[in-house]
């Protein structure tokens, strides 16, 4: 089922269309109704605080600053409704003085999730806590949280996975007087902690800043962890924790790097499927240029691919992250600079599980479209991915188009052959005004779609959440661009206009009288198929009674699956008994444009078309015309040259006459 994109001039929606997924770009659905300060992603390298609801729909855990300090929740079914609270679930809030922030989030293997954050509260230092909500928004365990390190030191930056129990696994990085450690604890279904008070060292001593670790589940109970560690000439490191609390390969860990290169990121990992772990990480020679790099680590501890790693590129790139490819490799998605010095581009990349680039070696371009510089150098414009579930991917991205100072979100799909499935430089997902779009992040929905969430501040100045679910079945959406209804007498027309088109059957007009709330099926409009050019359609509604309308679009694919457009409405009323000739519309136009026109009495009357040099090229109407009507004619200009023209209209001794342009 594709999804429809609509501008919002001329449309009209009522409050419940705000609870599904929107199909206008700069509408998009909201997380919560309340307004207030709401960041999703209150740390840069934060990218865990989504995470999808095993049902087609998506949980997420944000701060919020609507009254104090709190971290909240929201659940969206697969359909786009608000599942829990319409101002979302408090999991904890301050009365007082102190700050809540770094909410990360898993699953909780039933639906629901599990959330931790940090917490600071002057003069007690800085704590971490975690609490369960199930499917239904109900909180799991004590009031306020489980704590899971309270030691008087400085405890931040928490990332979280699946224990694969039903509980949780949390790393955190330690700040002990400059001697930076990373710490990890285990939780279960009930809240119960697994492993010793304030959690185990899995990394200890003189790491000089904060490591900010990276964790995901092995699959068995444990998990791993990696970090950059500067102590050991910065290179970048990753551990395997068992389910019990152990440390399974000697101290430190595994080394990514098998020389003395800067590495300059934060490295992010995920699971190859074998319960081993794949890790990217960006390097350096010390001579500028950043090379993406991947490794695959099995479960013993053993590098599997080349030694030092894979080199995803040799261009400079960072912001990277990826994404298991479902056969044990991984696609990865990053900020590239190969095409200008400070503005980067997005490219994509696919390593298969024995450490063989798949798609292009010098990666496929996701986007190269002209863009303001630097808007990729800060995390808070890391792309994003997620599995598409057919071996492909999903990526999205803010950039700013040349011609405009707003960052809008995009998207584009890749399938498991490296094939984009959109068009070059993405779909647009949110083009929300004059403030942009910050710290996007995306999960899997169903197979082929995926659910985009991000901030911005189109409505109070202060940052809300947005969500977006994209895709079908890799197919590209029907990209509806505008959609319109106006009124003629006793008469409606609309118009509307496509970008982009793949499978496109057509679509069906549905019309919903003000006194109903049940929706006919008035007509049908075949569609382009798959189309890469915009299309204009047209359809006239002869309702022949006065009063208030709405219409909306049923957007069919060839398959059968459909969704829907937002609404339009249209007040129909008797036409005057005036002389007239309406402005044709649209216009300009290609190939076809309308007239409307009115006579004060019943008579003949005539409307012909002339070029610029007076010659007549189409008579349009020439009969009786009725009084207290408007008289609609179209004029088909497949056959003429661009260019202006000029429609006059006879009636006895008036006349009348309009300019129209044709461009082809």
């Amino acid at each position: 089922m594709k999804k429809l994109f609509v501008p919002l001039a001329f449309i009209f929606f009522n409050e419940f269309a705000l609870a599904q997924w929107t199909t206008d770009s700069t509408v998009n659905t909201t997380v919560n109704a309340a307004l207030g300060q709401q960041n999703i992603g209150n740390s840069d390298y934060d990218q865990h605080n989504l995470v999808s609801d095993s049902a087609g729909g998506v949980i997420v855990a944000w701060q919020d600053t609507r009254s104090n300090g709190a971290i909240y929740a929201q659940r969206l079914h697969s359909d786009g409704t608000l599942a829990w609270n319409s101002n979302g679930v408090p999991i904890k809030q301050l009365t007082g003085g102190g700050n809540l922030d770094d909410p990360c989030i898993t699953t909780d293997g039933k639906g629901g999730a599990i959330i931790a954050w940090h917490e600071y509260h002057s003069g007690s230092g800085d704590s971490l806590f975690a609490q369960r909500i199930d499917a239904n928004g109900n909180i799991k365990w004590t009031a306020d949280g489980v704590t899971i390190c309270n030691d008087s030191v400085t405890n931040d930056n928490p990332q979280i996975c699946s224990d694969d129990s039903g509980g949780a696994i949390i790393a955190w990085s330690a700040h002990l007087s400059y001697n930076e450690s990373i710490y990890a604890q285990r939780i279960d279904s009930n809240g119960a902690l697994k492993w010793p008070t304030n959690g185990i060292a899995v990394r200890s001593g003189a790491l000089y800043s904060p490591p900010s670790p990276q964790l995901c589940s092995d699959g068995v109970g444990g998990a791993y962890v990696a970090w950059h560690d500067i102590v050991t000439l910065s290179q970048d490191y990753v551990q395997r924790i068992s389910s019990a609390g152990t440390l399974l390969w000697t101290s430190p860990g595994v080394a990514l790097t098998t020389s003395s290169p800067y590495t300059t990121e934060f490295p992010r990992v995920c699971s190859d499927g074998n319960h081993g772990v794949i890790v990217e990480w960006a390097q350096t020679d010390y001579s500028n240029t950043y090379i993406i790099h991947v490794q695959r680590v099995d479960s013993s501890g053993t590098p599997l691919w080349t030694s030092g790693g894979v080199q995803v590129s040799s261009h400079k790139g960072n912001s990277a992250n990826i994404v298991p490819d479902g056969n044990n490799g991984v696609i990865i998605a990053w900020s590239d600079f190969r095409e200008a010095t400070n503005a980067a581009n997005i490219y994509t990349q696919r390593v298969n599980s024995s450490g063989n680039l798949v798609w292009d070696t010098a990666g496929i371009a996701v986007t190269t479209a002209d863009k303001v510089s630097g808007y990729y150098s800060s995390p808070s414009y890391r792309c994003s991915i997620a599995t598409d579930g057919n071996g492909g991917a999903i990526i999205g991205w803010i950039d700013t188009r040349s011609g405009s100072s707003n960052q809008y979100l995009y998207a584009e799909a890749v399938s498991s052959s490296g094939s984009l499935q959109w068009p070059v430089d993405g779909i647009t997902v949110s083009k929300s005004g004059n403030f942009g779009c910050y710290n996007q992040q995306i999960i899997s929905a169903e197979a082929g779609k995926a659910i985009l969430v991000w901030e911005d501040a189109r409505n109070s100045g202060a940052t809300n959440l947005y969500a977006q679910k994209i895709g079908s079945s890799g197919l590209l959406p029907v990209e509806l661009t505008s959609f319109s209804g106006s009124a003629s007498n006793l008469t409606t027309v609309l118009a509307w206009k496509t970008a982009t088109e793949v499978n496109n059957a057509g679509f069906d007009i549905q019309r919903r009288p003000a006194s109903s709330q049940q929706w006919a099926t008035i007509g049908s409009v075949g569609g382009a198929g798959t189309s890469n050019t915009p299309h204009n359609y047209s359809y006239t509604d002869n309702v022949g009674v006065a009063g208030t309308y709405s219409y909306r679009l049923k957007q069919i694919d060839r398959n059968g699956a459909f969704t829907y457009s937002q609404e339009v409405q249209v007040q129909l009323a008797n036409a005057p008994r005036v002389f007239g000739l309406s402005q044709n519309y649209p216009n300009p136009f290609n190939p076809t444009t309308m007239f409307e026109f009115s006579v004060p009495t019943d008579g003949r009357a005539t409307l012909q078309v002339y070029n610029t040099v007076g010659q007549q090229v189409a008579t349009l109407f020439d009969g009786t015309a009725a009084a207290g009507e408007y008289h609609q004619v179209t004029f088909d200009g497949s056959h003429f040259a661009s260019g202006i023209y000029f429609a006059r209209l006879q009636f006895g001794d008036r006349s009348e006459m309009r300019k129209l342009l044709l461009l082809k």
